[in-house]
């Protein structure tokens, strides 16, 4: 059983590394287009402190 449950956690961290690779990569692909900082939905600028607080945020609190 703590097997079992072991692996479970180490799939999840995986795909929670997974994830964040992903999120990073598109956050670099946002700063070379120029893009970076500004809302993926509505085009508005992504305040300063939310992009503090998740520097890899696609979205304004507005439309998350």
């Amino acid at each position: 059983m703590d097997a079992m449950q072991q692996q479970a956690m180490a799939e999840a961290q995986k795909r929670t590394r997974n994830l964040d690779l992903t999120r990073i990569d598109m956050a670099n692909r946002r700063l070379v287009d120029d893009e970076y900082g500004y809302c993926a939905d509505c085009g508005d600028e992504i305040p300063d402190a939310r992009l503090a607080i998740d520097p890899m945020a696609e979205r304004c609190v507005k439309c998350a």
